[in-house]
Formats: C-alpha cells, sequence, structure tokens
C-alpha cells in the first residue's frame, strides 16, 4: 500500500529536530513536535494523494518513524494521575467495562448518554457485538470510589462499521466511536457532562488536545496525557501524538477552554506503530456523528 507521504521525506525534515533533541532536551521536544507538523504539511503538498476503499488514509506509518525520533525523551509528557484539584473537571469519565471480557473508558456527554469506540462493544476473540444489558459505566472512579455507576439499555453504530479484531483497519477508524443510552438519568449535581465539539475553524492541525482515561497502566484511577499535538487530520480521523495503551480506547480527546470545562472533539480509537513500541494514537472526530448515532440507538 503506498503511503500519502514519503518515508524517506519525512525521515529528512525530521533529522535537524532529532539533533536538536541531544542539545536541548526541553526545547528538542518542542521543534521535533513542530517538525512534525511542518513536515506533515510539506509532504501532503508534495505528493498525489492515495485512495482506500473509497477514502483517504493517514499515512500512520510514514509519521511512526518520526514520531520514534522523540518519544525516547518525551517521558515527562506522559500520563500522570489526575491531581485532586484536576479531578472534579473529570467526573464524567471513566471506565467501561463490557461483558466481562473487555475495558474500555467513556465519557458522559448528556444526563443519559455516553460516548466511547465502537471496538469496544465487541469481544475480541469471537468478535460478537456485547449485548447492551452487559455493559457497565463506572462514572468518575478513583481506586476503590466512583461517583456513580450505570447500566446500558441501547447502543448505536455508525453504518458499515466492521470490527477487524485487534489490529485496527484503517478503513474502520474513521467511524470507530459508539454511543450509549444509559440506563438512569445522572443527575447535574453528581456529574457535569462533557459538551461535545467541533474542531476549531482554524482546523484540527496543530491542535493541542489533552486525552484522559483509565489505561492499562492505571486501570482504577484516571491518568492525562497532556497538551498532544494533532500532527495530521484526515477527514474524521486525526493522528496525535501521544501513546494510547490497552483500557484507553474510547477516551475523550478534549481542547482546552480557559475559564470553562474542556470541549470533547474526539475519542481514542488505535495505537500507531507496533504493539512493543508505539509512537502515536489514532482518534476520531465525535461531532459529525453525533446526530446519526442518536436515530441509531437499538
Amino acid at each position: 500500500m503506498r503511503g500519502r507521504f514519503g518515508v524517506i521525506a519525512v525521515r529528512q525534515a525530521l533529522g535537524a529536530a532529532s539533533l536538536a533533541v541531544h542539545q536541548a532536551l526541553f526545547a528538542a521536544r518542542l521543534a521535533v513536535r513542530k517538525a512534525l507538523i511542518v513536515a506533515s504539511i510539506a509532504v501532503r503538498q508534495a505528493h498525489a494523494a492515495v485512495g482506500l476503499a473509497g477514502g483517504q488514509v493517514l499515512a500512520a506509518a510514514s509519521l511512526a518513524g518520526g514520531l520514534g525520533a522523540w518519544a525516547a525523551f518525551a517521558d515527562d509528557l506522559g500520563p500522570r494521575i489526575l491531581t485532586a484539584e484536576e479531578a472534579p473537571v473529570w467526573r464524567a469519565v471513566g471506565p467501561l467495562n463490557v461483558a466481562g471480557n473487555r475495558s474500555c473508558t467513556a465519557t458522559l456527554i448528556s444526563d443519559h448518554e455516553a460516548i466511547t469506540a465502537a471496538h469496544c462493544l465487541f469481544h475480541p476473540v469471537t468478535r460478537h457485538r456485547a449485548a447492551a444489558r452487559d455493559i457497565k459505566f463506572v462514572i468518575g472512579q478513583d481506586r476503590d470510589t466512583y461517583v456513580a455507576v450505570r447500566g446500558v439499555v441501547r447502543t448505536a453504530l455508525l453504518p458499515g462499521y466492521v470490527y477487524t479484531g485487534h489490529h485496527a483497519d484503517l478503513n474502520a477508524v474513521p467511524s470507530d466511536v459508539a454511543l450509549l443510552e444509559l440506563d438512569a438519568l445522572v443527575p447535574a449535581a453528581l456529574i457535569t457532562p462533557l459538551q461535545v465539539a467541533d474542531w476549531p475553524a482554524t482546523g484540527s492541525r496543530g491542535a493541542l488536545v489533552d486525552i484522559v482515561g483509565y489505561g492499562s497502566d492505571r486501570r482504577f484511577t484516571a491518568s492525562i496525557r497532556s497538551d498532544c499535538v494533532v500532527a495530521d487530520t484526515i477527514e474524521t480521523m486525526s493522528l496525535v501524538d501521544c501513546v494510547s495503551v490497552p483500557g484507553l480506547s474510547g477516551a475523550p480527546v478534549t481542547l482546552k477552554v480557559e475559564g470553562s470545562a474542556p470541549l470533547l472533539v474526539a475519542v481514542v480509537s488505535a495505537t500507531v506503530g507496533p504493539m512493543d513500541d508505539p509512537t502515536g494514537s489514532l482518534v476520531v472526530a465525535v461531532a459529525p456523528h453525533l446526530a446519526e448515532l442518536r436515530a441509531r440507538l437499538e
């Protein structure tokens, strides 16, 4: 499969940034992030787009080499546990337990709805879709405490979504979002849902986002990946430079708003790069799909 980016060109473009890492660690991290965006734009202009199954493909494999150039130096940019001051903002987020065989992350977006990744609703081996009654949403969990627990009465997927197993198919990623209708309302006095929003009018590329979820590294307490850079976007699918882990699927990807709650613009779908050395994550926009998902609840 031909990519939209030339691997050699990307590596050359990131060479200077890699050298800068050795000169000044903190400055280099910022420089490499900037180089990712610049290189992405330059290579997009230099190469013609290639279609895959009628859609455009994000050249995650090409960018993975560039992301790897700084990954080893980005330890302090990785996940951390929410502080006591931050935790109330993220009470709408919690682990999603699916039929006892899968754990993901979901987010309350209204008093009776939650959003997650579509692949979370499928058994990883049999590939069967879980019944709504077998799904539990533990909202605002912090170790052995939580704000609320809700069951699910209906779920919705986008038309044409096909679960392909452990290895994400780029054809499926743009529609890897699911809506859950909860079995009881969640009072606003308990939890304020996160508001779903579109990416900025200026576009998503270069935006700084936060990702909060319950990954396998910290299953029972929320951790945050701050200031992740959106390196590229194709339609509703974006590549960010923060690495996801199992359990983080469906986690909210949010924009900071000065003096207000964060805005949910996407959910985590897949990891980029080899399993033993991932280099980024693919995320899927929510707002363009929300009305259709609501119409397809079943």
